[in-house]
């Protein structure tokens, strides 16, 4: 299993519990409007907190196999903010040239997006992933560390052969131009990496302009 094509193929239970619910229960759970207006504030203010990661970005994946082998692509990653500050949208896209074992080559990596943004009911960040090798999108919960400015999602998902693994997301905010990233696998209740992608993001660009459609 990639970690790359497949990491969020699992049914993330805790993200679509809500979807599954008929509408009258729904609009039962929904807020009032004053709840929902300072729910809103409080996103504005609790995503002002990941301002960095705004702008355009160097970004060198490299993607370690069980075997030992390794996929290398080199790429850019636009963050802006959206959805009138409450969320911001990344976008990956990748060169068409990249290394595997060190050796220069055609890779194919496709392109991604994913939504960060803060919901207020829960207390939790939230990535929302975008891709085309993903049947559906994924909605991960994610918690902030100010002291560290590490943050980090995590969510079980299941491996082709139905079983469990734990899929944990870190991005290590180092300073205003770098960015690490780690992205692992590992089977329950075990420290072992299955799988691991590693990610750096060096700034290209400060402010970019917001993102015109949803």
């Amino acid at each position: 299993m990639s970690i790359r094509d497949g990491i969020f193929s699992g049914l993330l239970a805790t993200a679509l519990a809500l979807s599954a619910l008929s509408p009258a229960v729904q609009a039962a759970l929904a807020p009032d409007s004053f709840a929902e207006v300072h729910g809103h504030e409080r996103s504005i203010e609790r995503m002002q907190a990941l301002d960095t990661l705004v702008g355009r970005w160097a970004l060198t994946s490299t993607e370690v196999m069980p075997d030992g082998g390794a996929l290398q692509a080199r790429g850019v990653r636009t963050c802006r903010w959206a959805l009138n500050h409450t969320a911001i949208r990344c976008d990956d896209r990748f060169d068409l040239f990249g290394s595997v074992n060190g050796a220069l080559q055609p890779v194919s990596v496709v392109d991604s997006l994913f939504y960060l943004s803060f919901n207020a009911a829960t207390g939790l960040y939230e990535y929302t992933y975008y891709s085309p090798t993903l049947p559906e999108l994924r909605t991960v919960p994610a918690s902030f560390d100010t002291a560290g400015r590490v943050l980090t999602g995590s969510a079980w998902v299941t491996d082709p052969q139905g079983e469990p693994r734990l899929a944990v997301n870190e991005s290590r905010l180092l300073g205003l131009d770098r960015i690490e990233e780690t992205l692992t696998l590992s089977l329950p209740g075990s420290d072992e990496r299955l799988e691991l992608l590693e990610i750096s993001l060096v700034r290209r660009e400060g402010r970019v302009p917001p993102v015109l459609h949803f």
